[in-house]
């Protein structure tokens, strides 16, 4: 008899109120009657139809594919993808999967801490405040100088944990541990928040290569990668590279941009490059590699330079270009 089943490949568990959700999931089919294609649609709690994908020929092995809905009601939400049964289909019970979500009625917290007012802080300084679901602080230490101040600064560090709790994410640009910036117990507490608080941690180095202080101390095991010594300031090339997505890169939910995977795919492709990147030799154990460098490769493959690592109930992200 013909079956089809459905299976969840990746959901989120939470998400903001307006925020786009996307599910990606697989369809696998066995005795298949003919190449036609078949709806797969994402329903609410009532029934209602959110959004609808149709998938063309699945078999034993599944279709990958996705689908995605913008929540604007908050609370917890029971969402189902389904797929009608074929005819003669009597095993119809994983024709559905369930996939439950919580949309949080609230505005992201996000500390973003930086050395020197480089190009890539101004832009992802300004592109966070100007987002309406999220609330910005910054902190620009500035060695040499004073200070950074101005709206949304912050004047020094949070001094305990209470001031650092409500955090959500931290940027950590090209800022290290020593030389007028992080103190070795401002990283234990990010550490602590990261481990302990499910918050989130994006690192983004630069050219002064201070990032590669982190490498020892309460911050090590959050990076993702191995830095290369040698190359402490990064790599600059003549010609633009690109980031290139890796197996786990085309099917992670960071990394998709566009619902179909060959159209997400070609526009990874297309986007602007970059002509410098850190300084970095491979990916450390338990981490996952989105995206690798176009041109530049070692005896372990070519650099990551896109990678994700969780830790505790926490997540890392590293992106080791200037080009965000």
């Amino acid at each position: 008899a013909p079956n089809l089943a459905l299976e969840t490949l990746q959901r989120p568990e939470q998400v903001l109120l307006g925020e786009e959700t996307l599910f990606l999931l697989k369809l696998k089919a066995r005795n298949w009657p003919d190449p036609r294609s078949v709806a797969v649609r994402l329903v609410d709690e009532n029934g209602r139809t959110l959004d609808q994908a149709r998938v063309s020929a699945p078999n034993e092995d599944g279709v990958r594919f996705a689908l995605a809905h913008r929540l604007e009601t908050a609370g917890f939400r029971r969402l189902r993808a389904v797929v009608d049964p074929l005819e003669g289909e009597t095993a119809r019970e994983d024709n559905t999967v369930d996939l439950p979500v919580e949309v949080k009625a609230r505005r992201v917290r996000v500390l973003y801490v930086e050395g020197r007012p480089r190009w890539e802080y101004r832009y992802l300084r300004n592109a966070l405040e100007r987002d309406p679901g999220v609330e910005m602080n910054c902190i620009l230490f500035h060695p040499d100088l004073e200070m950074g101040g101005g709206r949304n600064y912050l004047g020094r560090f949070p001094a305990n944990e209470e001031e650092l709790a409500p955090y959500d994410v931290v940027f950590l640009g090209d800022v290290g541990i020593g030389k007028g910036e992080l103190t070795t117990e401002n990283a234990q507490a990010l550490a602590d928040l990261v481990r302990h608080q499910a918050a989130g941690m994006v690192f983004i180095p630069g050219f002064r290569g201070r990032q590669l202080s982190l490498r020892e101390g309460p911050l090590s095991e959050f990076l993702p990668v191995i830095f290369n010594e040698d190359k402490p300031n990064g790599i600059g090339m003549q010609n633009e590279a690109n980031l290139v997505l890796t197996t786990s890169g085309k099917d992670h939910r960071l990394t998709n941009l566009e619902k179909e995977k060959e159209t997400n795919y070609n526009l990874w492709r297309r986007l602007p490059g970059f002509r410098w990147s850190a300084g970095v030799t491979k990916s450390r154990p338990g981490a996952k590699v989105l995206a690798v460098h176009s041109n530049l490769r070692n005896q372990w493959g070519p650099l990551p330079l896109l990678a994700i690592k969780t830790i505790g109930s926490g997540k890392s992200l590293f992106l080791g270009t200037d080009a965000a």
